[in-house]
Order: structure tokens, then C-alpha cells, then sequence
């Protein structure tokens, strides 16, 4: 178990000492010696050369193609796949991590996440500095802030107060229901999982005060809704129109397990920022996935979570590179190290969720036992 692993390694006097900050300042240090954060056009300009093709690829098939149901169908997994790929792009330009500029990095997030996403990058931003700063906090961080729905922790039962979210996360009985159930809702949810950010981003730009870029960020997000909703007119009838969006929908489903798989099985404990250096934090409550050299594509950098956590500007392309010296910078300091096949990742997922629904199911129980005893 993660979790308890990495509570036993608390007992370590290295795992505390103020010291590691400084041995991971001079690792810093020797990776920018190394040049490893300096961008690769070249490398980008493949992967967009890629995503024209896909893009180009099912916007023929469903203006150009046969006027055939499963040729709408594969053109709608096109799709998906082309937002797929693209969210990577857009978690890239978040971080600065393409040209190194923060305008022309934040103009090619909005191309790649408003444009032709729909996702807002102010929104997605907002959020995820937010779980860098406080990786797998309850309190602090978005990414595991999911009640009702999802729990992935039992300190949810205590009705916590969400600093981001700006209000109680309550555990009343709906979400009993549906925590009791939520290692069985997990997949199915993630499936209409973009839905949900398609409204965040909305919500954040039409209530937030200051919003870099807003304008923009508005045009981008009239832009794609114009774009998609004028590409499935094209569809022939109605019923092929809602399985274009459900399957293209659907096929996006895999991205939102790979954000969640990194954390939802990991640590929230907090060990206080006097006790625990950054970079301890990191390591505790994340997870690499495993993969080889030619599924790299396939995970757009999310697989390597804690170096990404680490170095968070680094560029994906040199994620790979600075994986063995993290490995022994864990070992040197006693501190745990998280790396899991990407099957043995979901089952971990899985299983964590579904201990936190058996805790629910005995409170259930135990209060019902308490109500017939009084």
C-alpha cells in the first residue's frame, strides 16, 4: 500500500532534514547545466504535423466521406484521439514548457485548448498550479475534489472545507450512495468526463475578476463551439449526430485516467511544510507509469508524474532523460519512489476507491445499527 509506505518512511531522520532541499537545489541545478530545459521546435512541429493530419483526417471523413454510419464513427474516434493528443499540447504551453515565452506559449495553449478543444487554459491553469503547489492536500487540492462523486480519501467524511472551491465538500447522504459505488462509477464517469470541463471553463470565465487574457480565451471557446457545431451539421440525421459527440466524447475517456492515475491512489496526508521538503512531498503523492520508449506518444508525458512534479517546466521530450537521476536522488535519501505499469496503475486506482467505499458502507451500517439501538 502507498499510502502506508509512505507513512513508515516518515520514521526517516533524512526524509525531514532540511538538507534534501539543498541536494535537490543542486540536482536542479545540474539539469539546467545539462540544457535539458531548453525547447525542441523541431520535436512540436512533428507532433502538430500529426494532430493537421488527424484534424484534417475527420473533418473529411464527416464533410467528404461516405455517407455511411461507421465512417461517421471512426471519424468521431478521430476526433477524440485528435483531443487527446492536443490536451498535451495545451498541458505543455501551462507550463511554459514548448518556447520557453509566456505569450507565444499561452497563444498556442489557446489555439490547442480553446480553439480547437474547447477547454479554457485560464481554467486549466487555475487549477493545476493550484495541485502542484498542494499535491494530494484534501483541503487544497482541486484534482482530488470530487465529492459527491468520488472520495479518494476517507478524511472526506469530515465535510472539509475546499480552499479552492470556496465552499464545504459535504458528506451528506447522496454522496454516501454514490462513494459506496464510486470504484464501479469511476470508468462510466470518465467517459463524460470533458463534459465537465466544458462548464468549468465557462463558469471561470464568466465569474472570475481577473482572468489573463480573457478575450481571447472568449474567442477561442466561440470558435470551437462554431467550428464543431457546424462540423456535425453535416451529420445525416439525428441519431448519427449523438453518437458522433458520445463516441468522440467517449474516446477522450483514457486522457482523464491518465491525469487521475498519477494521484488517486497515493498519499493525502500532510506532514506540514516545516516537516517535509518540497520535493519529499512530490515523490510521496505521485506516481510514474511505466511504459516503454515507443508508448511515450500515447501518454504525452503523464507518465513520468514525479519527475514532471520535480521539474514541472521541463520539457516532456527530456522527462524520459531525467528519470534515472531522480531514481537516485529517492534512493540517497531514503525516500519512496512510485513507478507502476499502466493495468497495475488502475487496479491500484480501483482498489483505493473501493476501500474508501467499504468505509462508507460500514457507517452506513453502523448507523443504521445505532438508530435501531436507541
Amino acid at each position: 500500500d502507498p499510502c502506508s509506505v509512505a507513512l513508515q518512511s516518515k520514521l526517516h531522520a533524512d526524509r525531514f532534514n532540511p538538507s534534501i532541499d539543498r541536494e535537490f537545489l543542486n540536482l536542479y541545478n545540474e539539469v539546467v547545466a545539462k540544457g535539458w530545459f531548453e525547447g525542441d521546435m523541431k520535436f512540436y512541429y512533428r507532433i502538430m504535423a500529426r494532430l493537421a493530419v488527424m484534424f484534417a483526417a475527420f473533418v473529411g471523413l464527416v464533410v467528404y466521406g461516405p455517407n455511411n454510419f461507421w465512417s461517421y464513427m471512426l471519424a468521431a474516434f478521430i476526433n477524440g484521439a485528435f483531443w487527446h493528443q492536443s490536451a498535451f499540447i495545451g498541458h505543455d504551453t501551462g507550463h511554459v514548457g514548448i518556447t520557453q515565452s509566456l505569450v507565444r506559449d499561452n497563444m498556442i495553449g489557446i489555439l490547442f485548448g480553446n480553439i480547437l478543444g474547447g477547454i479554457s487554459m485560464a481554467w486549466w491553469k487555475k487549477s493545476h498550479y493550484v495541485h502542484h503547489v498542494a499535491t494530494n492536500h484534501p483541503e487544497h487540492d482541486p484534482d482530488i475534489q470530487h465529492m459527491p462523486v468520488f472520495a479518494v480519501s476517507t478524511k472526506f467524511f469530515k465535510s472539509l472545507y475546499s480552499t479552492y472551491h470556496k465552499r464545504i465538500m459535504q458528506f451528506d447522504e447522496a454522496s454516501k450512495i454514490l462513494l459506496s459505488l464510486q470504484h464501479f462509477l469511476y470508468y462510466p464517469i470518465m467517459a463524460f468526463a470533458r463534459f465537465n470541463l466544458y462548464a468549468q471553463s465557462f463558469i471561470l470565465l464568466a465569474t472570475e475578476k481577473k482572468v489573463l487574457w480573457r478575450e481571447w480565451e472568449i474567442v477561442g471557446l466561440a470558435v470551437f463551439w462554431t467550428w464543431f457545431v457546424y462540423l456535425v451539421s453535416f451529420l445525416p440525421n439525428l441519431p448519427t449526430l449523438v453518437a458522433y459527440v458520445l463516441v468522440s466524447h467517449w474516446t477522450t475517456f483514457i486522457l482523464h485516467v491518465q491525469i487521475t492515475l498519477s494521484h488517486f491512489a497515493m498519499s493525502t496526508e500532510e506532514f506540514g511544510r516545516d516537516g517535509e521538503p518540497f520535493c519529499a512531498h512530490q515523490v510521496r503523492t505521485t506516481m510514474d507509469v511505466d511504459c516503454p520508449v515507443w508508448m511515450d506518444w500515447f501518454h504525452g508525458g503523464l507518465q513520468f508524474q514525479v519527475e514532471h512534479h520535480l521539474f514541472p517546466r521541463l520539457p516532456r521530450r527530456n522527462l524520459r532523460k531525467v528519470m534515472p537521476l531522480v531514481k537516485d536522488f529517492c534512493r540517497k535519501h531514503n525516500l519512496p519512489y512510485y513507478s507502476y505499469g499502466f493495468a497495475e496503475g488502475n487496479y491500484m486506482v480501483l482498489g483505493s476507491m473501493r476501500d474508501v467505499a467499504n468505509h462508507v458502507e460500514l457507517l452506513v451500517k453502523a448507523s443504521k445499527g445505532h438508530a435501531k439501538s436507541s
